[in-house]
């Protein structure tokens, strides 16, 4: 998701450049790139947060551990390779 957002903020920002770099400074066509600009900004300060939110309420839903599940690995040293068997 934070690549679209990356995307969008550019978008809105290239619009706002361009009017400016081709002497549209005080015109309509400025204006309507600070209004893209503005917009790209309220659809990431409104989408992030719910797409934060579907992924914690759906995450749990969706993956769901088998009950079956080989040697799933429980402990702090078992997940780092560290036993009995390899300790100093």
């Amino acid at each position: 998701m934070q690549k679209l957002s990356y995307f969008q903020a550019a978008i809105g920002a290239i619009s706002l450049e361009t009017a400016r770099e081709q002497g549209y400074t005080g015109k309509p066509e400025e204006e309507y790139g600070k209004n893209i600009l503005t917009l790209a900004v309220l659809v990431i300060l409104l989408t992030a947060p719910l797409g934060a939110i579907g992924i914690a309420v759906t995450g749990p839903r969706l993956l769901q551990r088998e009950k079956n599940a080989v040697n799933p690995v429980t402990s702090e040293e078992e997940q780092i390779g560290l036993t009995a068997d390899t300790a100093i």
